[in-house]
């Protein structure tokens, strides 16, 4: 979650990630996806589930929780198979963010 709190450095903007979208190679686990949560994001795409994952096709899907106050949406991307989709990255591809007024 590195990446969450350098976004207001690269953007200016105070805490908040409204309007951001953001883009991992892999679906974050509760704790990373709670931290989107409360960092506002506006979408979430994501390559691989992983095993801890909790939101688009695991049982959870905690970007839908009713309880919870901000609800982000997700998507899972399809990558062609040739492709490098790694490109030396682990986990974080990028995060782009987009003026939401």
């Amino acid at each position: 979650m590195e990446m969450v709190g350098n976004i207001p450095k690269r953007t200016g903007s105070d805490y908040l990630g409204t309007g951001c979208d953001v883009f991992l190679i892999k679906e974050p686990c509760a704790m990373c996806s709670m931290a989107l949560v409360h960092f506002r994001i506006k979408r979430l795409f994501y390559v691989q589930n992983t095993e801890n994952g909790v939101l688009k096709e695991n049982g959870w899907q905690l970007h839908l929780e009713r309880s919870i106050n901000h609800h982000y949406d997700v998507f899972r991307v399809e990558i062609d198979s040739s492709s490098n989709v790694n490109n030396g990255c682990d986990f974080v591809i990028e995060s782009i963010c987009t003026n939401s007024k």
